[in-house]
């Protein structure tokens, strides 16, 4: 007997122990077969919940929590298990719950009903909405009578299926300010910073807007009034804007032109955001995978003025970095270590890490930097993937003298790949023969 939780789609958690301890979920399922496998959702049992004027409670991220913690808890008994699916089980939906409330698991056919028309759909969909429910929903689920065998199940939508979630929740909030984030490519993202508005079992304080020109189209600045809802896993979603304000001071923004895939590589006015992108993507596990090294602790280096170039942290010694007040001297050692390990990655994780726009299946075939140098349009565009347009792009970025700068830093040190390569002398020989 197993219980494994969803995970990633391809593997899950072992959760076997703590599915014991629900007393919702039988131990003995009578007149099952020998090989059983169902999927459902484990939910949090309450009485009488109105999804349309509760919301969500916070429910999903309770069971969550529930799950995650090491010891069993008494809490557990709150829980229950809806089953949705039985691949390989009998080939009707009609037989399925009643076999699966054969086993004890009842909820299924009680909330399960035959439909043939839209109509009587959207008439169980508005009376499960509205009316009382031992659990919180976000919507129903529409499923074909008959479904395909389990070998054919994958872990992704299925075209025998489909979701109906709920209307969105909606609120109207006032804007009280306008952020500017500008991300590691030069990309500038808008976030509207709001008057706090509880929607759902969620308190809202800021929503995204996307790009600068829809920001720009859709002309929003403090004191506007927009409607917001909740998307997908609780999202806020910007709708629309439902009240201007009279008197109207739009924020100065960034100007796109001066941010781009190859500027801020060092920190200067204008920079510190995309800078700090950089370093952020440069130590993580797609870049060099410096570990222990977040946002807020390169902020601390850059503040400190030890990384203003973004392979200054190359050149730290442990006495500078135990110098720093917020980190102290084992944090130092163990940071320090870790810039060590970064120093030995293998070449084909620098290019990624440095911001060349390459995969890491493509970058996986380079060996070396004298090869990037020499590759021409024509074999950029025999890796996978690799278009006429992406070409250019890479190419561009290899002979930039910002980034030629960045790989000189690197022959300096000594990384591997980065190696320069003496011309070979060739011995002097007589010109003519005896």
């Amino acid at each position: 007997m197993n219980a494994i939780s969803r995970g990633d789609g391809q593997k899950g958690e072992n959760w076997l122990e703590k599915v014991k301890a629900i007393p919702a979920i039988p131990n003995v399922l009578p007149g099952s077969t020998a090989n059983l496998v169902l999927q459902g959702e484990l939910f949090l049992m309450v009485n009488d919940h109105h999804q349309q004027t509760q919301g969500g409670i916070n429910a999903r991220s309770k069971v969550a929590g529930m799950m995650m913690r090491h010891p069993r808890t008494a809490q557990l008994e709150q829980l229950g298990l809806f089953v949705w699916a039985w691949p390989d089980g009998p080939p009707t939906m009609a037989e399925r719950v009643q076999q699966l409330a054969a086993m004890g698991f009842t909820l299924p056919q009680q909330y399960s009903q035959p439909v043939t028309t839209l109509a009587e759909v959207e008439q169980w969909r508005a009376a499960w909405y509205s009316g009382p429910l031992p659990f919180v929903t976000d919507g129903v689920v529409i499923h074909q009578g008959q479904e395909p065998q389990g070998r054919y199940w994958q872990a992704k939508p299925n075209d025998w299926a489909a979701a109906w979630k709920y209307p969105p929740v909606q609120q109207v909030a006032r804007v009280t300010d306008v952020e500017f984030a500008i991300g590691r490519t030069g990309k500038i993202a808008v976030m509207l910073r709001l008057d706090p508005v509880r929607m759902d079992d969620k308190w809202i304080r800021r929503v995204n807007v996307g790009s600068l020109a829809l920001w720009q189209k859709g002309d929003i600045v403090p004191g506007d009034h927009i409607a917001i809802s909740l998307m997908g896993h609780g999202i806020p979603h910007l709708k629309q804007v439902v009240w201007r304000e009279v008197t109207r001071a739009t924020p100065i923004a960034p100007k796109p032109e001066d941010y781009h895939a190859l500027s801020c590589f060092t920190l200067q006015p204008g920079c510190r955001q995309q800078f700090l992108a950089r370093l952020v993507w440069l130590s993580s596990s797609n870049g060099l995978n410096i570990t222990g090294l977040n946002k807020a602790g390169w902020q601390v280096l850059v503040d400190q003025g030890l990384v203003n170039n973004l392979l200054d942290w190359l050149e730290l010694t442990p006495e500078q970095l135990s110098a720093v007040p917020s980190l102290g001297a084992k944090r130092a050692q163990a940071l320090y270590q870790q810039f060590r390990l970064a120093r030995r990655q293998p070449f084909e994780r620098w290019p990624i890490a440095l911001g060349v726009p390459i995969s890491p299946s493509q970058s996986a075939t380079l060996q070396n930097w004298s090869q990037l140098q020499q590759m021409t349009l024509a074999q950029w565009q025999e890796l996978a993937g690799m278009g006429a347009q992406k070409a250019r792009k890479v190419q561009e970025f290899l002979q930039h003298p910002t980034f030629l700068a960045l790989v000189q830093t690197l022959q300096q040190h000594h990384i591997s790949g980065f190696e320069t390569v003496p011309d070979r002398a060739e011995p002097l020989g007589d010109a003519f023969a005896n």
